[in-house]
């Protein structure tokens, strides 16, 4: 069964596409049950420089928050840790960052403001920060160290999840999470 609607709260708007079905994906995903919750397009004010970032998606989970930052690339993911390359269907090659820097970034402030805000004593959960690949034919060729922290609407694709190192932690979205033991985005 869907996250119920009382499990979700949508603050903003977008008028991206792709956002609007990672983030009825997610919802449908997601198990109505303890402690699933689904926070979308939350604005997150950075203290330090006073930027202003937006969250795609949060996601309470068993043992973390995930800060799921929400992509659409057709065609082919090349690269690395640090780069991305984006080869369109139509063949053109377009450079991008990896999008996981900013959403680490984001997972630290959040992290942070959390700490700040609950009472001495109290620990802030852990933040995981994922790249959803929302295309469902997104094909990858990423190299081993830029396979780390992100999870796709299908596993219909050669690479069809992020890897690590350590213990995997598997769900819906075929997640492998970077080392902390997060709960699973599927149904048991």
């Amino acid at each position: 069964m869907a996250l119920s609607k009382a499990r979700i709260i949508v603050v903003g708007e977008t008028p991206y596409p792709h956002e609007r079905e990672g983030i009825e994906f997610a919802e449908k995903a997601l198990p109505d049950t303890d402690p699933y919750h689904l926070w979308a397009l939350v604005d997150l004010l950075d203290p330090s420089t006073g930027r202003q970032h937006e969250l795609d998606l949060v996601i309470l989970g068993y043992a973390c928050l995930y800060l799921v930052e929400l992509k659409a690339y057709p065609g082919v993911i090349e690269g690395d840790a640090v780069d991305w390359i984006w080869v369109t269907p139509e063949g053109r090659r377009l450079w991008r960052d990896n999008p996981r820097g900013l959403a680490k970034r984001k997972a630290q402030i959040l992290k942070s403001r959390l700490e700040r805000a609950l009472p001495s004593g109290v620990r802030a959960p852990w933040v995981e920060p994922l790249i959803f690949l929302s295309y469902p034919e997104v094909k990858l060729g990423l190299q081993p160290d830029g396979l780390m922290g992100w999870c796709a609407a299908t596993t219909s694709s050669r690479r069809s999840r992020g890897t690590s190192s350590r213990a995997p932690i598997r769900g819906i979205w075929g997640v492998r999470s970077t080392g902390r033991r997060c709960a699973r985005w599927s149904r048991r």
